[in-house]
């Protein structure tokens, strides 16, 4: 099964595509679990204060 699917009949548009589809990725929460803690304890603290 697949996530996503380019047609590569224009190179421009399967290139922003694929770039695009690379962004959403980079995005997703299982991919910035660290970042998302670190901003967490951040907010946590500023809270104390």
């Amino acid at each position: 099964r697949y996530d996503y699917i380019v047609v590569n009949d224009d190179l421009a548009e399967a290139s922003e595509k694929v770039a695009s589809i690379l962004r959403a990725e980079s995005c997703k929460i299982s991919r910035n679990k660290e970042q998302i803690q670190y901003i967490y304890k951040q907010y946590q603290e500023s809270k104390e204060k």
